[in-house]
Order: C-alpha cells, then sequence, then structure tokens
C-alpha cells in the first residue's frame, strides 16, 4: 500500500489528502511529528512534506507532482486533463499567490490549534520561531492583528464576489478539480479564524469540496478546536 507522509496543518498535504479520497485511493496516512526531522530527511532528503511513497517503493515530493502522478494512475475523476483548462489553473494560482502574505498572518494563529502542534509544547515553540522569522512578529501579535488582515484580505481579494462565483458554478470551473483542493486547503483554515466571518457561499462550498472528497480536513484526530 502506498503511503502519505504529512503535517495535517499543511495545505500541500491537505491537497493530497483530499485528492486520495476523490480517487478513493488507499493509502497508509501517516502524521508526522512537527520535530521529527530524521524521518523526512531519511526518505526525502529534506524536512519537507508532503512525502508520498508509491506501492513499488518510489518517493514523490510536491504536492503538485503528486497530484499528477495520481492522476496517470487513477484517471478518474481527472483533477487536471478534462476538468480544468491549464490556463485557467494558472492565473487561478498566480491570483492566489498575490495573497499569501496576508493568508500566512491569518493561517499561524490557526495551524497551532492543530494536534502535533498545539498539544505539543516542543513542536509549538519550533512553529512559533517559525512564524517570527517569517513575519516578524510573533504568533500573539498575529492574532491580535487578524481583524485588520482578514479585512484588507476580504477587500483585496473580492472575496464575497469570489465567494459568489463560486456558489453558481458549485466548482471552480465547473466540476471537482485540482483548482478546488487548492482553494480548500489553502483558505479553509478561514472558517476557524476566532472573529472573523467568511462569506456564507464560500463556507458552503469548502463542505461542498470536502464531502465530494470525502474528508475532513479538520476532524476530531486532526484538530484541537
Amino acid at each position: 500500500m502506498a503511503t502519505l507522509y504529512h503535517y495535517p496543518f499543511c495545505p500541500p498535504a491537505q491537497r493530497v489528502r483530499l485528492a486520495l479520497g476523490l480517487k478513493e485511493i488507499p493509502a497508509e496516512q501517516v502524521a508526522l511529528a512537527y520535530t521529527d526531522l530524521e524521518t523526512p530527511i531519511e526518505l526525502a532528503g529534506k524536512k519537507q512534506v508532503p512525502i508520498f511513497v508509491t506501492d513499488a517503493g518510489e518517493v514523490l515530493l510536491e504536492s503538485e507532482a503528486i497530484l499528477g502522478r495520481l492522476d496517470r494512475d487513477a484517471p478518474e475523476p481527472p483533477l487536471f486533463e478534462g476538468a480544468i483548462d491549464p490556463d485557467d489553473y494558472a492565473s487561478l494560482k498566480r491570483w492566489m499567490e498575490g495573497f499569501e502574505p496576508l493568508v500566512d498572518r491569518l493561517r499561524g494563529p490557526v495551524q497551532l490549534g492543530y494536534a502535533g502542534l498545539g498539544d505539543d509544547e516542543e513542536a509549538a515553540a519550533y512553529f512559533r520561531r517559525q512564524v517570527e522569522s517569517r513575519h516578524g512578529a510573533q504568533l500573539e501579535e498575529l492574532v491580535n492583528a487578524r481583524y485588520a488582515d482578514y479585512r484588507q484580505f476580504e477587500a483585496e481579494a473580492e472575496l464575497k464576489r469570489f465567494a459568489n462565483l463560486l456558489a453558481k458554478s458549485r466548482f471552480f470551473s465547473g466540476r471537482l478539480s485540482a483548482a478546488d483542493l487548492l482553494i480548500v486547503s489553502e483558505w479553509g483554515f478561514l472558517r476557524w479564524v476566532d472573529g472573523v466571518s467568511p462569506p456564507l457561499d464560500l463556507l458552503y462550498y469548502f463542505e461542498r469540496v470536502e464531502e465530494a472528497c470525502g474528508v475532513k480536513l479538520a476532524s476530531g484526530e486532526d484538530a484541537l478546536f
């Protein structure tokens, strides 16, 4: 059986988990301790997830490469070819990347609520240092700034308009594709940012994608919230 090594709070790994669920591909899913350096270095040569080990023992890194391999080995339902135009997918990625600094500021405090971080003092301290290095601010400062950060993100991304479009089409391209896995894994955490209210259409969309994949990204095992 194939094996996926991941962190429950890692968006690229979440994309692979959604894809495995959608395609009903059996795979052992191993949630690594955040402080575990030995396993990823042994498998991938560096501290990185997701790591997907095929039945044949081939090691695949990078979520896009893994999704492409899953599409090749299990073509139905497709994630890329026949599901979304490559140019549309590339445009979506570029558009979303423009908001990544804001999104990452909002995401950090939520990630600390996942099992494996919030309940592990050493892992939480390591994660906090990484967040501070990226943003020049402590996690508590990001918590205090979340309302302003969300309002800026909501306005710049025209989030209500985007959510309305998703409600009309049900999925980004009209059918479930890699684009939906990208959106939900990168922005689905907005459901758990304390005190903010994302558009209802966006919340329904997150649920719709997860239900289609048969995967809940914040299950009782994954999350402390």
